[in-house]
């Protein structure tokens, strides 16, 4: 099972902006919702709680004593390759966050436990949504700052390019189909 609440505005929108697109649009966020498009139709849809399982993680267990503000791309990048590579041993990567502190020799350089986090947390949701990708199918991601910078970044990973969609220029877009819908079919009604 799976739901969306509210983020297909922000897919009609794209989809009227980009009626020929073909392929997963990302929505990044606390629970990031993908949606395959084809033909101006969402065709599938998958929810993932990768911001809420970063933010548990990283407040609320062991972990919280290993992540802090520092940030590295390069251990981002390696943790959403090996998240591809290795995908059974999420939970094993999870803990070599908090164990790579604990076992460097004194003086070595650490990873920042927020960049391995996150690239593990969303590698791992980026690996599982380009297992379904069909050839000809494109990637675009709908958000602005930090986070969607970051899904792109993974997206790069894997050499695929994503462009990146101003989310409230889409919502707008969205709300006016929706407006123009209701107004046409208010119209039909009328003269019924």
């Amino acid at each position: 099972a799976d739901v969306m609440r509210g983020e297909e505005t922000q897919l009609v929108g794209f989809m009227a902006g980009h009626p020929e697109f073909s392929g997963w649009v990302c929505l990044p966020g606390t629970h990031s919702k993908w949606a395959r498009v084809s033909d101006g139709r969402i065709t599938a849809f998958r929810t993932y709680m990768s911001g809420e399982v970063f933010a548990l993680l990283s407040q609320n267990s062991i972990l919280q004593h290993s992540v802090d503000d520092g940030w590295d791309d390069g251990a981002f990048a390696d943790a959403v390759r090996r998240a591809a590579t290795q995908p059974t041993a999420f939970l094993h990567s999870l803990f070599g966050v908090r164990a790579g502190a604990l076992v460097a020799p004194a003086g070595a350089s650490v990873p920042p436990g927020a960049s391995v986090l996150s690239g593990t947390v969303i590698g791992t949701e980026v690996a599982d949504v380009l297992g379904l990708l069909q050839p000809g199918e494109n990637i675009a991601l709908i958000g602005a700052g930090k986070l969607a910078s970051l899904y792109q970044a993974a997206l790069a990973v894997h050499h695929h390019k994503a462009a990146l969609q101003d989310g409230a220029a889409i919502t707008l877009a969205g709300l006016r189909q929706a407006y123009g819908t209701l107004i046409s079919a208010s119209s039909a009604s009328k003269e019924n």
